[in-house]
Order: structure tokens, then sequence, then C-alpha cells
């Protein structure tokens, strides 16, 4: 039997949360045809991510 307190669990939930926003703004990088600005939108976005 294993335990999780709702505590972790509630952590888990943000995190999940914030990785999905993550991945949603990556897509949209990756439609940028530009090279450079899709470059430097990706390094934002993921600087952010990792706040």
């Amino acid at each position: 039997m294993v335990g999780i307190n709702f505590g972790t669990l509630s952590l888990m939930r943000l995190w999940l949360d914030c990785y999905n926003e993550y991945m949603i703004e990556v897509e949209k990088c990756n439609k940028i045809k530009d090279v450079k600005k899709r470059g430097e939108a990706l390094l934002k976005v993921e600087a952010e991510f990792n706040l």
C-alpha cells in the first residue's frame, strides 16, 4: 500500500498544470518560421517554466 498525502498531490497537480502550459507555449513557438526568433522564444518559455 502506498500513501500520498494531500500536500504532495497538490504539488504534483500544480507542476502538471505548469508543464501543460509550457507545452502549449512550446507548440506555439515551434510554429515560428524564423529560426532565430523561434530559438529566442523557446529560451524565454523555458526560462519562465524553470522559475
